[in-house]
């Protein structure tokens, strides 16, 4: 990206600047997010950006989402690609999801329409037996490292 950005912040032969490329980071806690707090990132990311890398809780991407529906976000105009690194850790495995229980089913339908918008980039577990072995061997030198005492350095 750093390379990318900075050719297209060069002139070109006509001597045309391309200041076309730039990134923020906002960062959002989930511990003490508020929806003041998600509105105002958003309301940042609105004038700065139109492509949006999301990367946290699933929970929380949903109130995200649902609060940049609220800001008419979902328009077309923003892009959002979610990271869902935190699949595998999840116990169900799935995808995350625009339904919830116990919400009536209007925002339900907001949410399904807001999700429409989001590219999920997520990982997939490896399940050939090249990697169960290779997890196995790893698992086994932790458990190892950590009962004898020996630091990971040490070997």
């Amino acid at each position: 990206m750093g390379a990318l950005c900075r050719e297209l912040g060069n002139p070109n032969n006509k001597g045309e600047s391309k200041d076309t490329c730039s990134h923020s980071i906002f960062d959002v806690d989930r511990k003490n997010e508020t929806k003041e707090k998600l509105r105002k990132t958003l309301d940042e990311a609105k004038v700065e950006a139109r492509i949006l890398f999301v990367c946290m809780d699933s929970n929380l991407f949903r109130d995200f989402l649902l609060m940049a529906s609220d800001l008419n976000m979902i328009n077309g105009e923003y892009v959002f690609v979610y990271l869902d690194i935190f699949r595998l850790m999840r116990k169900d495995m799935n995808l995350i999801s625009w339904y919830k229980k116990g919400v009536s089913e209007a925002e339900n339908d907001k949410a399904r329409r807001a999700f429409e918008t989001v590219l999920i980039l997520a990982v997939k577990r490896p399940d050939t037996e090249r990697y169960q072995e290779f997890s196995h061997q790893v698992n086994a030198l932790r458990n190892r490292t950590n009962t004898s005492g020996t630091s990971m350095a040490e070997l």
